[in-house]
């Protein structure tokens, strides 16, 4: 497994307001993008994984969405970060 596929991201509260990922594939994080704009909304990889209240409204949109693939990775996404990190 290369470098980029093993990256791992921790999600926690900072107290610059910075957020950590638990493990999660960057793989998983692009298509989750991807799936996004194929619905309409684009998705800033990096500010969804340093701010909290960008990834909870990510989420929340992906969640709504018709789209079954999205959904389910939108869920994945959400049980890999810590539910605090998730709460608006």
């Amino acid at each position: 497994m290369s470098t980029v596929q093993s990256q791992q991201l921790q999600r926690r509260e900072s107290s610059t307001g910075e957020v950590q990922h638990a493990p999660v594939e960057l793989l998983q994080l692009v298509d989750f993008k991807w799936m996004m704009a194929g619905q309409g909304w684009w998705v800033d990889l990096t500010r969804l994984q340093r701010d909290s209240a960008y990834a909870v409204g990510c989420l929340r949109s992906a969640l709504s969405s018709n789209c079954h693939p999205l959904r389910r990775c939108a869920t994945d996404l959400q049980a890999c970060w810590e539910p605090a990190a998730l709460v608006s």
